[in-house]
């Protein structure tokens, strides 16, 4: 283990999950332009398992493993900061191995983070190929707020929007304060959005993308959604008095409606809750879908986190 990277006094390291695979670079890459961005060390956590070592598969299929790739704990570590040099320098960067599955480690390094990003797929020690599951548990257990690096990742030199979800009847100061900040380092616009329409239940129970027509109940959450966007607009000048920001608040449910504006969004920021005597994060039903098929990198912050960004 590296020491240098870090000392008692410096700021939060923004940690990274890395274990060889694609997905995994990317999420380094962009870790370590996040940490240069923030004059921060990087950690990375490099995941070595075994040859055999695998995932579970999903209910239904006939194997209970799917295999994992493996690499030797040197080759593994030179990647690492072969990525990680292309924006670090050699001293701001931190290499760990990890023996088996990180995603228990990344929790624990949450405590102790201002971010930690994972990608959405990898090898066996890091994710599954076929659902992403170790990232989804690190959003849902850590700390601190993470980053799932998934869908299209931006040049740096050719930003998009930063998108933050709004939730109007239970909002979070946190997500927009850190939605805020990364605009503002990117010199991007904010698009704060507040989703109103519930989804309508069909004859067999499943939910349809199509907002219900106006009515007085409609209109109040709408009222709500808008009165949402005006106060995170407030709180974001807060972080970044010049920040350019856009209000919308979409009829339409408010996944579907966040899954559309990644697409044009560079970053997708979210709020979570803590709840229990273990403080775990409730991603909620929102979030998990969102994970599941936003089209630019998510992050999910929870509502009480000591290390959210603040410029």
């Amino acid at each position: 283990m590296d020491a240098r990277a870090s000392t008692p006094t410096g700021p939060p390291p923004i940690v990274v999950g890395f274990d060889g695979s694609p997905a995994a670079e990317t999420a380094l890459e962009w870790a370590a332009r996040a940490a240069a961005s923030r004059s921060c060390p990087l950690e990375i956590l490099a995941a070595t398992g075994p040859a055999h070592e695998g995932v579970a598969a999903p209910i239904g299929l006939s194997s209970s493993v799917v295999p994992g790739r493996s690499h030797s704990p040197d080759s593994l570590v030179e990647d690492a900061r072969r990525l990680a040099a292309k924006v670090l320098p050699d001293d701001a960067v931190e290499v760990t191995t990890v023996a088996g599955a990180a995603g228990p480690a990344l929790v624990r390094a949450s405590e102790r983070a201002q971010m930690v990003v994972v990608g959405n797929r990898g090898h066996g020690a890091l994710g599954s190929a076929l659902l992403g599951s170790v990232s989804a548990a690190v959003a849902r257990h850590a700390h601190c707020p993470v980053t799932v690096v998934r869908g299209t990742v931006d040049d740096p030199d050719r930003r998009r929007p930063v998108t933050v979800g709004v939730d109007y009847l239970e909002p979070s100061p946190a997500a927009v304060r850190l939605a805020a900040d990364v605009a503002a380092r990117w010199a991007v616009p904010l698009r704060i959005v507040s989703a109103w329409a519930e989804p309508e239940l069909g004859p067999i129970g499943l939910s349809h993308l199509h907002a219900r027509p106006v009515s007085e109940g409609a209109r109040a959450r709408q009222d709500l959604a808008r009165a949402a966007t005006l106060e995170a607009a407030a709180q974001a000048r807060v972080v970044a008095p010049d920040l350019v920001v856009e209000l919308l608040t979409p009829g339409a449910p408010a996944a579907p409606a966040l899954e559309d504006d990644s697409r044009r969004s560079g970053l997708l920021v979210l709020g979570s809750r803590r709840l229990g005597p273990l403080e775990r994060v409730a991603v909620g039903s929102v979030g998990d879908a969102v994970l599941d098929h936003a089209s630019c990198p998510v992050t999910i912050v929870p509502t009480c986190t000591a290390h959210t960004a603040g410029r």
